[in-house]
């Protein structure tokens, strides 16, 4: 009988060959300022996109892709790109916290540049929170839909009508405080600002003490002139 030759099949991807070229450090500063670049136009879009959403959006919205970015009539400083990018994240999705993606796309431009001051995985839960918890607070207090978003309407919506508006007022209001109390610890913003005023007082003390020996060596110095 023949033997029966088996050939392996060729791999689609080498995983391998892609993590060294990411390994390298040229190609990382590379990406890290591609990446840079990239939040720089993110930044500058949704800046223009709030001057300019009234003009724009009448083009914008419900239009394709390829038709809003070869539009002449965009306002957007980043142009039809800038427009369509602006109105997806802020107007469809994250209201005014889309600020906060590119910001954190830098941050890990410079992680990977090797600042190492901020946990990668902390920053993501964070970002994500943000995004989901501070667009639904804008529109449940604020009630500023374009700061909202499409994603801050629709939550605050369901939960108003599951919870109604005193329940979700609560709900949102316990959540505000978690994330605060996790992002910056409220116990050590407190000590902060009592260390602060205690040194106020301290201050305060010391520059009544030294009015009033001011006042009794004056004292002293006029009774001694009068005694001559």
């Amino acid at each position: 009988m023949g033997k029966i030759k088996f050939t392996a099949k060729k791999k689609l991807f080498n995983f391998n060959k892609i993590l060294n070229i990411l390994r390298n450090q040229n190609n990382q500063r590379l990406f890290s300022i591609t990446l840079i670049l990239l939040s720089t136009y993110l930044i500058i879009g949704f800046t223009s996109f709030f001057y300019n959403w009234k003009i724009d959006d009448n083009i914008v919205s419900n239009q394709s892709f390829l038709d809003v970015i070869v539009n002449n009539n965009i306002q957007n400083a980043i142009g039809g790109l800038g427009a369509y990018t602006s109105n997806l994240l802020i107007k469809e999705w994250f209201g005014i916290t889309a600020f906060l993606i590119p910001i954190a796309i830098i941050l890990f431009a410079l992680n990977i540049l090797g600042w190492k001051k901020i946990q990668g995985k902390n920053l993501l839960f964070k970002i994500i929170a943000t995004l989901i918890i501070f667009p639904v607070a804008i529109r449940h207090f604020l009630n500023i839909t374009i700061l909202a978003g499409g994603i801050g309407v629709f939550i605050n919506e369901l939960l108003n009508t599951i919870l109604g508006k005193t329940g979700n007022t609560l709900l949102l209001i316990t959540l505000l405080i978690i994330y605060i109390n996790d992002s910056f610890s409220l116990v050590k913003i407190f000590q902060i600002i009592k260390s602060k005023y205690s040194k106020i007082d301290e201050k305060k003390i010391t520059e009544i003490e030294n009015e009033k020996i001011t006042e009794i060596e004056n004292e002293k110095i006029t009774e001694i002139e009068n005694e001559k």
